[in-house]
C-alpha cells in the first residue's frame, strides 16, 4: 500500500497532530435520509469505534465494520479481499442492501485499480437510492495512513491521526471519483475550511 520512497523524501516529514472536529454538511444530509429508513444497513470501512457504534444505535440499524485498509495491507499492495469479512458468516436476505456506506478517506490510500477492486466488494449489497460517503484532502501531503473519524454529533466529526508520517496526496477530484464509481452518481461535494472535501454519492 505505501508508495515507496527515498530516504530523502518529505513522505516521511512529520505532519501536525493537532486536529479539531469540523462541521460535516453532508452528514446532515444523511442524518435526514436515516428516517426514511425504518432499520437502515450501514457499512463502515474503518476501524471500530465506540463512539460511532453509539452514535448509530439511535437509528436501530445494523452497523457492519470493515477495517479494509487493514485487510489490504495484510494481504498484499496488489491484491483485495474477495469478499466483506463483516458479512462471511452473516444470514442476509435476498433483498439486503446496504442504505449507507461510510468510506471516509480510505480511497485516498487506494489505487484507482484498487477502488474498482473496493466498488466491486460491496457493489451486490447496494440498491437504488443507498448513500456513499467519501471524505479526501485537498492538501499536498495527507497522513501516511487513513485517520479514524468520531462522529460526536449529527453535524460534527472528529478525525484522529494514527501517525505522523505524511505522504503525497493523490487529490482525487469529483470527476475522477466519478468514473470509478461506477453506478454511483455524485450528488453534492463540499468544500470544508479543513482542506478536506466531503462527497456523497448516491446509487442510480
Amino acid at each position: 500500500m505505501r508508495q515507496q520512497q527515498g530516504p530523502s523524501s518529505i513522505a516521511h516529514q512529520p505532519l501536525q497532530s493537532g486536529l479539531v472536529r469540523f462541521r460535516s454538511q453532508a452528514f446532515e444530509e444523511i442524518h435526514n435520509h436515516f428516517y426514511k429508513c425504518a432499520h437502515p444497513n450501514i457499512l463502515e470501512l474503518g476501524m471500530p469505534l465506540g463512539m460511532n457504534v453509539d452514535y448509530f444505535s439511535q437509528y436501530s440499524c445494523r452497523l457492519f465494520i470493515e477495517d479494509l485498509y487493514s485487510r489490504i495491507s495484510v494481504l498484499s499492495s496488489i491484491n483485495l479481499p474477495r469478499q466483506l469479512e463483516s458479512l462471511e458468516y452473516q444470514q442476509l436476505g435476498d433483498d439486503f442492501a446496504f442504505d449507507l456506506i461510510l468510506c471516509w478517506d480510505l480511497l485516498d490510500y487506494l489505487r484507482p485499480a484498487q477502488i474498482l477492486g473496493v466498488v466491486d466488494l460491496f457493489r451486490p449489497y447496494v440498491k437504488r437510492g443507498s448513500l456513499l460517503y467519501i471524505l479526501t484532502s485537498d492538501t499536498r501531503m495527507i497522513s501516511d495512513q487513513p485517520q479514524t473519524y468520531r462522529l460526536a454529533d449529527d453535524m460534527h466529526i472528529e478525525p484522529e491521526l494514527l501517525t505522523l508520517e505524511q505522504r503525497e496526496n493523490p487529490r482525487h477530484r469529483p470527476g475522477n471519483l466519478q468514473d470509478m464509481l461506477g453506478s454511483f452518481m455524485l450528488q453534492r461535494s463540499y468544500m470544508l475550511t479543513s482542506g478536506r472535501m466531503e462527497h456523497l454519492f448516491k446509487a442510480v
